[in-house]
């Protein structure tokens, strides 16, 4: 028998384009990340198409076990992916197609997270005091916090406390007493330097204790 080269390179022509029919396989998935995958042979002819929809975006990659891998994100719907394999060696050429539909819709995204309320109408030391204390968001603390503060001011008001430094020993008595959480620590370390500057006199910690109550009863 004749061994005809362009016979045999025709045959393997006709074989190829005469592919057998492409196995189908419908997949009902959960929303999100997808793969597919088919054996990708040494020296092989690999491709993959996306049929519905056609702008569908995808990613091809081929692992260590030799596997050609199709990712896609789908979150609602379905969609309709084609490989197309021509294993030169084997002289075969071997199509699948995969029918994806998500199962139910896409999960609502996580809400927004809720908005700190509008700021007050403060400025200088007050709305300081505001903005560190607002994060806690503990307006119920707070508000003792202020109560304790306009009572030493009213002390001071009536004559009753005769020195800065007594007047921080009385707020911060007060202040002790209401046995406050660990997350205070911060402001209270805070609220001590500025007191270092700003209270060192008993009009200046009378002016101190007052904006302190403003910014802390502002608290939301």
């Amino acid at each position: 028998m004749i061994n005809n080269p362009i016979s045999n390179a025709c045959a393997l022509v006709l074989l190829l384009c005469a592919a057998a029919a492409a196995q189908t396989t419908s997949l009902e998935v959960k929303p999100g990340l997808i793969e597919v995958s088919v054996p990708a042979p040494k020296d092989a002819n690999i491709s993959w198409e996306a049929r519905d929809p056609l702008d569908l975006q995808f990613l091809v990659f081929e692992t260590s076990d030799h596997r050609s891998v199709c990712v896609l994100h789908l979150l609602r719907g379905r969609a309709v992916i084609i490989s197309d394999v021509i294993d030169w060696d084997a002289r075969t050429r071997t199509k699948e197609s995969w029918i994806i539909t998500v199962e139910g819709d896409a999960p609502d995204p996580d809400p927004d997270p809720e908005p700190d309320p509008p700021g007050p109408d403060l400025e200088g030391f007050a709305l300081e005091v505001y903005q560190q204390v607002q994060p806690l968001r503990k307006p119920a603390d707070a508000k003792r916090l202020a109560d304790n503060f306009d009572a030493v001011v009213s002390q001071i008001a009536a004559g009753g406390v005769s020195s800065a430094t007594e007047a921080r020993d009385s707020v911060s008595e007060k202040n002790r007493a209401l046995s406050l959480g660990p997350e205070w620590k911060p402001f209270g370390q805070w609220l001590g330097r500025e007191f270092n500057v700003r209270a060192r006199t008993l009009p200046g910690t009378r002016q101190a204790f007052e904006l302190t109550a403003q910014g802390l009863r502002a608290v939301k």
